[in-house]
């Protein structure tokens, strides 16, 4: 059984502020999953299972995906004969 505490919301999505909170303890400070629950829950009180700062990870990179191939696309790699090259 689920009882709802004043001023929760039960099965409410997580905001993009708080996802992007989670990615940063993830990629800037090298948390694993389990530390990144513990600490948006203890900051902020969010709970939810270690597997969502996956989930909230894959949907950054599917999102983001688009957006590197027009990165790539706009400074293609040089061969591997113009990196050796003093010019």
């Amino acid at each position: 059984m689920i009882r709802k505490l004043q001023s929760q919301l039960p099965f409410a999505p997580i905001g993009p502020n708080s996802k992007a909170a989670a990615l940063y303890l993830r990629h800037e400070l090298k948390l694993p999953y389990r530390k990144i629950q513990q600490a948006m829950s203890a900051l902020f009180g969010l709970d939810f299972v270690p597997a969502s700062s996956l989930g909230f990870e894959k949907r950054a990179r599917k999102n983001a995906d688009p957006l590197y191939e027009d990165l790539i696309g706009l400074y293609p790699l040089k061969d591997e004969k113009n990196l050796n090259s003093n010019q």
